[in-house]
């Protein structure tokens, strides 16, 4: 049996992380932060999954579609 290969850890570069916080986040970056941690803790990309759908419509990002789905790709690259 194969060892369970770790995840790189979810990383945003400069241009990401203040167009982020500015358009998801409502300038918080602390917010930022605290998603971009809890994301490091997911094994799974459903588990991700689930918990950014619950931040779309907690945070009503469909006003902000266009980031809200940078984001995801984002995520979904982490575990490929």
């Amino acid at each position: 049996m194969e060892a369970e290969k770790q995840k790189p850890e979810f990383k945003l570069d400069l241009n990401d992380r203040i167009a982020f916080s500015k358009m998801l986040f409502e300038g918080s970056q602390a917010d930022l932060n605290d998603t971009v941690a809890q994301l490091n803790q997911f094994k799974t990309l459903e588990e991700a999954k689930e918990y950014l759908s619950d931040l779309y419509y907690d945070r009503k990002w469909n006003k902000v579609d266009e980031y809200a789905q940078r984001l995801w790709i984002l995520v979904e690259n982490k575990f490929l």
